[in-house]
């Protein structure tokens, strides 16, 4: 089962849903609600209410990939269409585009070559220490 994710226009939408609940995000009233929108689960012999961990909960409302049960049920709690919030494939793909065309470097944060260099002395002294000490594996 492919686990399903919020694209970043979905994201601002489910923050702002949240947000406009006023609850705290590790409330049991999430959970509790979330769990009434997903089909309970068996268990041996048994079929028992679904429940859902606040990690979920949490990974959902950072944008991380959550089983799809979930990510639908999180949107039902929050009033949200999930197939507006989710993250298409074309998206997925249009990032790994945009990943792949973007190939400028921002230098500036580099370290100052000169404070690297005339380190032959402290690299021979190093390879030394390593390949004489007698360690015990």
């Amino acid at each position: 089962m492919r686990s399903l994710k919020s694209s970043p226009k979905g994201l601002r939408q489910i923050r702002e849903a949240r947000e406009s609940r006023e609850l705290a995000i590790d409330r049991e009233e999430w959970l509790e609600e979330a769990s009434n929108f997903i089909p309970p689960v068996k268990n041996g012999k048994n079929v028992v209410p679904a429940t859902v961990s606040i990690g979920t909960w949490k990974r959902f409302l950072q944008g991380k990939p959550v089983k799809p049960p979930y990510f639908k049920a999180f949107c039902q709690v929050l009033q949200l269409n999930w197939e507006e919030v989710v993250e298409t494939e074309d998206e997925v793909e249009s990032a790994k585009d945009e990943d792949k065309s973007s190939t400028i470097y921002d230098w500036d944060g580099a370290p100052n070559i000169p404070i690297f260099s005339e380190r032959s002395k402290e690299l021979h002294t190093l390879k030394q220490w390593l390949t004489t000490i007698n360690v015990a594996w």
